[in-house]
């Protein structure tokens, strides 16, 4: 199992029941790690979609010269997802829950991770 796995599983089982899904994102957006319980179809649509927002996102802090992105909340009927920027502009670690009052420990988790997953994605170990 890879170690950005085993992170996602740590996680998935703070979060519990909770849980949705988790993404490790490339800066380009690029899924290099994810973990999730969301139908194949709706996770399909996901994977080829999450390249795209990233690229915006990029492209829209570069022109309004916002500075760095730190995390976005996107709030759905029925979950929340979380995205937080890695250390160094490493990528992203994207959360996804069921309940509101889940993001806190979302939030709490992604930042306790989130050095971790960078230096994975910086290492040879993320390279491969």
């Amino acid at each position: 199992m890879s170690k950005f796995i085993t992170i996602l599983r740590s996680v998935q089982t703070e979060l519990g029941s909770d849980f949705r899904a988790a993404y490790i994102i490339a800066p380009g957006g690029e899924i290099l790690a994810k973990l999730n319980e969301i139908p194949s179809r709706a996770n399909s649509f996901s994977n080829a979609n999450l390249a795209g927002v990233f690229k915006l996102v990029d492209d829209l802090k570069a022109s309004l010269r916002a500075g760095p992105f730190e995390e976005a909340l996107v709030t759905l009927t029925n979950g929340y997802i979380l995205t937080i920027s890695l250390p160094g502009n490493a990528g992203y670690l994207s959360l996804v829950v069921r309940r509101k009052e889940a993001l806190d420990l979302a939030k709490l988790l992604a930042k306790e991770f989130a050095s971790e997953v960078a230096n994975l994605i910086n290492s040879d170990y993320g390279k491969k």
